[in-house]
């Protein structure tokens, strides 16, 4: 497993940020589209995708808690 380190993120931790915040993205284009066609049908895919967030958000942030080789500026020499 890799781990964050100061100067770089691990590639799981990136896959879940950039993953959550397309998603966050696409739910706002999704919104704005529901509401100016009144598109109703969209609003399943919205909902599904928003507890995907609901869910993937916390796992990002528990990556990045468990994963992080640092604390604040200070690098810690021998985490595992």
């Amino acid at each position: 497993m890799q781990y964050d380190t100061h100067q770089k993120f691990s590639p799981t931790t990136l896959f879940l940020h950039w993953t959550v915040g397309l998603i966050i993205i696409g739910m706002l284009a999704s919104g704005v589209y529901m509401v100016e066609q009144n598109a109703y049908w969209v609003f399943s895919w919205h909902k599904s995708f928003g507890f995907i967030v609901l869910f993937l958000g916390p796992v990002d942030l528990c990556c990045i808690y468990f994963t992080q080789q640092y604390m604040g500026s200070h690098i810690i020499e021998n985490a595992s």
